[in-house]
């Protein structure tokens, strides 16, 4: 994942200064309920695991947004995947 960030940074630090940036990727992060300053939205979703600190993190630090996080779905569009059971589900994760 380090070598992810860094060479997203590296894109990043060539791109014109009008540019948008726009990292989608599955990074198997959750960054949790709840606001987090700018960065996470209200409408985050599970427990913060250890990648979704790095992302939130990453995202700060890059003045980046974790875009999904800043709008309300209707739970069936919730998730990306599901596990068996239905005891996990995934979201996707947009920076």
């Amino acid at each position: 994942m380090d070598k992810f960030y860094g060479e997203v940074e590296g894109a990043m630090k060539i791109s014109k200064s009008q540019d948008f940036n726009i990292v989608i990727r599955d990074l198997n992060a959750k960054v949790g309920k709840g606001r987090h300053d700018d960065t996470v939205g209200t409408y985050g979703s599970g427990k913060k695991n250890e990648r979704g600190k790095t992302l939130v993190k990453w995202a700060k630090i890059n003045n980046m947004i974790v875009g999904n996080t800043w709008f309300s779905q209707h739970p069936r569009r919730l998730w990306t995947s599901q596990g068996p059971e239905d005891r996990t589900r995934t979201k996707l994760t947009t920076s």
